[in-house]
């Protein structure tokens, strides 16, 4: 009887899967751990609303701001009244240097002497900043309140973005796993430094 071929015959043994059928399983199971875990995180997310808060609030106040590779141009001496933040940027540090206080007081002590203090005392920062930087506020900023109104604006505003942002990065886990878990821990670690405070209460 004529033999069987070399490797064929029911004889032969088990075909060992290919090197491209491997590296597929490799990559679907990575892939599956990933969603998984991603999934873990947003639940947790959702789900702890301290959690979030601390990472809300600490999205706010570390966003870094944009600035053009060349030097910023001179803004006008006059602040006209429909100016921007951005293009004092002297004024924008010192309002970022109190965001922290400034959310502190508005959760725990919202309309308290200790709140009214802080602002009167930010908006005499603020008319003292732009004084000694060369700029005067357009006549309308004459009356405190309306300062006080934008330095509020500035606050919420910054609360209203980091808010989009981390929903986005919630809706679009694939995207973003990394950056959450980083943020999950910076606001871990700021918490315990006093942060965590509730920025739904800011808004």
């Amino acid at each position: 009887a004529a033999s069987s071929t070399a490797g064929g015959g029911a004889g032969a043994g088990p075909v060992a899967p290919s090197a491209t059928a491997t590296s597929s399983t490799a990559t679907s199971t990575s892939t599956s751990t990933a969603t998984a875990a991603g999934a873990k995180l947003i639940s947790s997310i959702q789900e702890d609303r301290a959690l979030y808060q601390s990472i809300l609030l600490f999205m706010a106040m570390s966003k870094d701001r944009p600035r053009g590779s060349g030097p910023s141009p001179r803004p006008p001496p006059s602040i006209p009244e429909g100016f921007y933040w951005k293009d004092y940027p002297a004024l924008e540090d010192l309002l970022h240097a109190s965001m922290a206080e400034y959310y502190a007081l508005s959760v725990n002590r919202r309309q308290s002497k200790d709140q009214q203090l802080f602002n009167n005392r930010l908006v005499r920062q603020v008319r003292e900043c732009a004084s000694a930087c060369g700029w005067a506020f357009h006549p309308v900023f004459s009356d405190d309140r309306r300062l006080r109104d934008r330095v509020r604006c500035f606050f919420k505003t910054h609360i209203a973005n980091a808010k989009k942002r981390l929903n986005t990065m919630l809706k679009r886990p694939e995207r973003s796993l990394a950056v959450l878990e980083g943020l999950v821990r910076d606001a871990a670690a700021a918490s315990e430094d006093g942060g965590g405070e509730d920025a739904a209460e800011m808004e």
